[in-house]
């Protein structure tokens, strides 16, 4: 999600004139992070994406939610939305983006295969992993609730 650029391949300032005529957006919006998978780590604990946990290749781990899963694309055009908007507004929230996953990857991961058996190799959403946000609250935090 970047600004525009001209025939020569420069990008205008916010509210520059264009060569045809217009100015340029006020907002400038970042780029979508991309990682690339290096291992496979497990499955996400619920939720209905069959979504799974992977390494790249910086060490970083990642919430990975792929093309082919039960919920559909729209989902994952909603999670990625909802995060660059949120990164935008300076919102706290873990990077949100795409990660490359081989298909080397998946077919030697037989857990993977059997949990997520639609997932092929390509480009997904990633999540960057919060540690101890994907447990589940009910579980660890219910001796904390009072009434």
């Amino acid at each position: 999600m970047s600004r525009s650029a001209d025939a020569a391949g420069a990008v205008p300032a916010p509210g520059e004139t264009l060569p045809s005529g217009g100015t340029s957006p006020a907002v400038t919006l970042t780029p979508v992070r991309r990682f690339r998978a290096a291992r496979y780590v497990g499955p996400a604990p619920g939720g209905g994406s069959t979504a799974q946990f992977f390494e790249d290749d910086a060490g970083g781990k990642h919430l990975v939610k792929f093309q082919g899963n039960p919920q559909g694309l729209r989902t994952l055009v909603n999670d990625l939305t909802a995060g660059q908007v949120a990164t935008y507004l300076s919102v706290p929230c873990p990077d949100v983006g795409v990660i490359d996953v081989d298909q080397w990857l998946i077919d030697g991961s037989p857990e993977l295969r059997s949990r997520a058996p639609n997932a092929k190799g390509g480009l997904h959403l990633a999540i960057r992993d919060v540690p101890g946000v994907y447990t589940n609250p009910a579980r660890t935090l219910i001796a904390q609730v009072e009434n």
